[in-house]
């Protein structure tokens, strides 16, 4: 059972006028900061990427109710990044890294 279907968990309600702006000012935050990180060099930018995912990772795993080992995360996180970067299809676990990995690139 995922946390939000618990009979406890409040209800969700999206209000897009109350929300756009704060997405557009999110969105234009995230352009500045891809732009600061064009600055860095290719390995400061692999190594920082691979920092942010792993915590993205075993944090939205948290939220789902389970513990993942951070060090296997990245190393799985790590492991599909040069799979994506030789086109070659293992499969890296957990699936949840691997999914993650796959919309930031679309820049989900």
């Amino acid at each position: 059972m995922y946390i939000h279907e618990r009979k406890e968990w409040p209800p969700f309600i999206w209000g897009e006028a109350g929300q756009s702006g704060l997405l557009a000012e999110v969105r234009h935050e995230q352009g500045r900061l891809l732009g600061l990180m064009g600055s860095f060099g290719f390995g400061t930018r692999e190594e920082v990427s691979l920092r942010v995912l792993t915590q993205d990772a075993v944090n939205t795993a948290e939220i789902e109710g389970e513990t993942y080992n951070p060090r296997s995360v990245r190393s799985s996180i790590a492991r599909a990044i040069a799979d994506i970067q030789t086109d070659v299809c293992f499969n890296p676990k957990p699936k949840l890294v691997n999914r993650r990995l796959r919309s930031d690139r679309r820049g989900e």
